[in-house]
């Protein structure tokens, strides 16, 4: 059909878009909705608070055990190295030791842990996991259990009795799990 004297008409026909715009938001909408974002769980730790002037018990030298663990995984505690077999022994004496001759019970003792980015990852938790035995450990023996029990304790809270909960409180109130968690340095790769 040819109009105006031999010419195609220039109408151009539209479509209108502004359905096509709500379809796409709620597709979008649909896929935010039903996917689902898995949520990263860390490790589970108290990190000590910052240090203020007028509380200085935990900023000296004197109640803090560094512990390096450098690029080829060298277990470093306060300057010397030692095996990891021996980093719960080392702890268990810190802990013991960071307040002899204080009038508090409560232990003011802080464990820096510190990785260089070379550090493989395995190391620093079995690290980790030996502080964590180390006052696992001087928690059970303040409350006269074993290890053993101290651990099905933990692993079972939920089923403990009120008694055993609160005794529990009072020895993390007097031996804090106290890790300080220092930025990894740098190093050179060769």
């Amino acid at each position: 059909m040819l109009k105006n004297n031999g010419f195609r008409s220039t109408k151009t026909s539209k479509i209108n878009m502004s359905s096509m715009a709500d379809v796409a938001f709620l597709v979008v909408i649909f896929f935010w909705v039903a996917t689902s974002i898995p949520a990263q769980k860390g490790i589970p730790m108290t990190l000590p608070k910052g240090c203020a002037w007028e509380n200085t018990v935990y900023c000296g030298i004197r109640y803090t055990n560094y512990i390096l663990i450098n690029s080829q995984n060298q277990i470093l505690m306060n300057g010397e190295e030692i095996p990891l077999s021996e980093v719960k022994d080392n702890i268990l004496k810190f802990i013991n030791n960071a307040d002899k001759n204080e009038s508090s019970k409560q232990s003011k003792g802080v464990i820096s842990l510190k990785g260089d980015r070379g550090t493989n990852y395995a190391s620093y938790l079995l690290v980790l996991d030996q502080i964590k035995a180390a006052y696992t450990s001087v928690r059970a023996k303040e409350l006269g259990w074993s290890e053993e029990k101290m651990l099905h304790f933990l692993e079972n809270k939920e089923n403990a009795t009120q008694e055993e909960i609160k005794m529990y409180n009072n020895v993390v109130f007097l031996y804090p799990e106290v890790i300080s968690e220092a930025d990894p340095t740098e190093v050179e790769r060769r």
